[in-house]
């Protein structure tokens, strides 16, 4: 027991170091964005909630890969429910004490959970979607295409599947897509994207 408790110990810190750095640098790019948006009251207010759920979906999958995987004890799930903060949720949902598959099902697929996953991802889409486009051609960005098929993979998805193997995927999509989001909306250098010009308008 105490093994495990040291263990889970070293894992949150190794987990939290790196949240950290994620969300400097993300603090840092909504900084640099106030001078450059067209817009940037309005637009920096949304991209910095935008940045919140991002951070929070990859917190929360992080704490999946570490509390909440196939070989999750009770005790490693009830830390996963108040590392969420869905404990009081989830014991009003579920009679039963912390069980892998409603646990996984509360912090990561549940739409009307705030805290979840599926939550955030459904947030981000739809902010994203409202953000004018680089090009005219109606053809979604990379990023818009990333966070909907992330999306559609967490709406259609069933607890059980999600293993380390799809935690571990869902991970990297996510974190392709704060990547995603930094190089479109936060440009830097002369090979920066910028929105094209629209000719032959009255």
């Amino acid at each position: 027991m105490r093994r495990e408790i040291s263990a889970t110990s070293e894992t949150m810190r190794s987990t939290l170091k790196g949240l950290g750095i994620i969300q400097s640098a993300c603090e840092a790019a909504c900084s640099s964005w106030l001078t450059v948006s067209p817009q940037p009251v309005m637009t920096a207010r949304g991209m910095k909630r935008s940045r919140r759920r991002i951070e929070r979906a990859i917190n929360t999958g992080a704490f999946a890969l570490a509390f909440a995987n196939d070989e999750a004890t009770p005790g490693c799930l009830g830390v996963m429910l108040s590392l969420c903060d869905s404990q009081i949720s989830y014991g009003r949902r579920y009679l039963q004490g912390a069980a892998l598959d409603p646990v996984r099902d509360m912090v990561l697929l549940d739409p009307y959970n705030p805290r979840s996953i599926a939550f955030q991802a459904e947030a981000i889409t739809r902010h994203l979607a409202d953000l004018p486009a680089l090009a005219a051609d109606g053809i979604p960005e990379p990023q818009c295409r990333l966070a909907t098929r992330i999306l559609a993979e967490l709406r259609s998805g069933e607890a059980a599947d999600f293993d380390a193997v799809r935690l571990t995927a869902l991970a990297t999509d996510l974190e392709r897509l704060a990547d995603g989001i930094a190089a479109r909306y936060f440009p830097t250098g002369s090979n920066a994207l910028r929105p094209e010009k629209l000719t032959g308008l009255a």
